[in-house]
């Protein structure tokens, strides 16, 4: 069987082998979300119409961009 301390009262081990420990100074890591979060009140109206509207403009704005690519360089070739 294992060693688990000196029988003698005050030497090796001073606690029964089956007792308890208390845990002190264990705390989670920071990068663990708390127990008890903060909870957001989400997404306004407003807000999401106002993303919509510039992810459009975007959106639009690349198109728009890539079917002007082709015609500049059809200009160009034509003039030589």
């Amino acid at each position: 069987h294992p060693c688990i301390g000196c029988s003698e009262q005050g030497i090796g081990f001073t606690k029964p082998i089956h007792a308890l420990a208390e845990p002190k100074y264990i705390v989670p890591p920071v990068s663990y979300p708390r127990i008890q979060e903060e909870q957001g009140q989400g997404v306004s109206l407003g807000s999401a119409a106002v993303v919509a509207a510039v992810v459009g403009v975007a959106a639009g704005a690349g198109v728009a961009i890539g079917r002007n690519l082709g015609k500049s360089d059809e200009k160009s070739s034509g003039k030589e």
